[in-house]
């Protein structure tokens, strides 16, 4: 397990439960402003990049059960996160490497994992034991 904190899951610390917004992806209402007559130029009427990448995954969930939407919600939450405390992620100048810090969270996970199994495991034998000895003479 690393010593060094990771600076993909900001909200790490604590372990913060993440309650997800109810279900479901809406788009924005249409604009209800005055309509322009000049002829726009074609440029100005196609979606950024970005709206295409929404209008995709919009797309995309429109397919999708609730529990998988719940999912993608979770990992939608985890960047807003990290957008708050880094700033936008922009894979062209981000120098973290990111192989190995999925490997110290990977690895983070296992122990936690591992000891949430353990501790479980525990307080089971505590009480199959407690009612043992109540119930056998």
């Amino acid at each position: 397990m690393s010593t060094r904190r990771s600076s993909i899951h900001p909200v790490c610390e604590g372990h913060a439960r993440l309650v997800a917004p109810p279900l479901g992806i809406t788009s924005k209402p249409p604009h209800r402003g005055r309509i322009s007559t000049q002829p726009r130029s074609p440029v100005a009427s196609q979606p950024s990049r970005a709206n295409q990448i929404r209008n995709r995954l919009r797309s995309i969930a429109e397919h999708l059960g609730r529990d998988e939407l719940a999912v993608l919600i979770l990992i939608a939450e985890r960047l807003r996160a990290g957008r708050r405390v880094y700033g936008d992620l922009n894979l062209a100048t981000d120098t973290r490497d990111f192989a190995r810090e999925a490997l110290e969270e990977a690895a983070d996970m296992a122990v936690y994992a591992a000891a949430g199994l353990l501790k479980t495991k525990r307080k089971r034998r505590a009480f199959k034991n407690r009612f043992s000895r109540v119930g056998g003479g």
